[in-house]
């Protein structure tokens, strides 16, 4: 499975959404070269909305948080999610967390980093489910270190990535015990 991620500059409103845009979209026909695909596939959706590549042999999944767009791409189902880590103006981790995650959390001494590396696996499972932000959060434990999904091995590479924004928590998660990740940088310009 191959990652590839390019960092963008982060501003609200309209002009992001099109920078957030320009980057996925960059990335995608840089991911789909890279698999020997034409960049003009016809990507198809699931019932949860997940893309998919139809007629191919590749899987991808995409995700971007506020300055970082990544896409990983391979041979297996697989799925990615990345955050910036920042603090949050409320608490959501009764809404998404287990017991022993709060238990984790409450003793944490970097809460935040902590937090979101939680967040980015349970995201990252759940996409890798077909089923999203739909699934249910709390039964996934991201403290685990056996790992299926549907009753298959899943392969999970958790890792921050840095640049002038901040430090961003990324997970990527593909069907497979042995798995392995190649990381590239796709510059923009």
């Amino acid at each position: 499975m191959t990652l590839f991620y390019s960092f963008y500059d982060y501003k609200k409103g309209e002009k992001n959404r099109t920078a957030e845009r320009n980057c996925r979209d960059f990335l995608l026909s840089h991911a789909l070269r890279f698999a020997g695909l034409p960049e003009n596939v016809e990507l198809k959706t699931g019932p949860y909305g997940k893309p998919y590549l139809p007629d191919s042999e590749y899987y991808f999944n995409i995700s971007h948080s506020r300055g970082m767009a990544c896409i990983c791409i391979g041979k297996a189902e697989n799925a990615v999610d990345c955050e910036l880590i920042k603090p949050r103006k409320f608490d959501i981790s009764s809404q998404i967390c287990s017991e022993e995650e709060k238990g984790f959390l409450s003793s944490s001494a970097d809460y935040e980093r902590d937090f979101y590396t939680m967040w980015t696996y349970k995201e990252c499972f759940a996409k890798l489910t077909g089923k999203g932000l739909s699934y249910p959060l709390k039964s996934v434990n991201s403290l685990a270190s056996d790992v299926s999904c549907n009753g298959i091995p899943v392969s999970v590479h958790r890792f921050e990535l840095e640049n002038a924004a901040g430090s961003f928590s990324v997970c990527c998660m593909e069907y497979g015990q042995t798995s392995e990740l190649s990381l590239v940088e796709v510059n923009l310009t």
